[in-house]
């Protein structure tokens, strides 16, 4: 199970699952080789993520891969999660987070999903 809500931004996703996220950006953030970042953590107040990916703008869509190894060893539990957009200019580094912290839940599985091989 992959879900994005897309009006609060909460993420679920079943442990070990595989989802992709595609998010607009202009064509001027684009231009500015922007860099966005997607960072999970256990609490906002964490110092080190549980995980950071980066990815550039290319057709004015950036796009992150959750891959199962992302969540295979995560507790079943509602973590937080944002997008921030890093830019340079003139020399000076400027970041923009689009929306809050919102909700990643990663949910419960029952089967371990692997191929069974007789």
């Amino acid at each position: 199970m992959f879900y994005l809500d897309t009006y609060n931004h909460r993420l679920v996703i079943s442990r070990g699952d595989t989802g992709v996220i595609d998010l607009a950006f202009s064509q001027e953030l684009e231009a500015l080789n922007a860099e966005v970042v997607m960072t999970l953590k256990e609490k906002t107040t964490d110092t080190e993520p549980i995980w950071e990916k980066r990815v550039s703008i290319v057709d004015g869509v950036a796009t992150f891969e959750i891959e199962a190894s992302d969540t295979d060893n995560l507790s079943y539990k509602t973590y937080k999660w944002d997008i921030r957009i890093i830019t340079e200019s003139g020399g000076t580094t400027c970041v923009e987070t689009p929306f809050g912290p919102a909700d990643f839940v990663v949910a419960e599985v029952v089967g371990s999903g692997r191929a069974h091989n007789d």
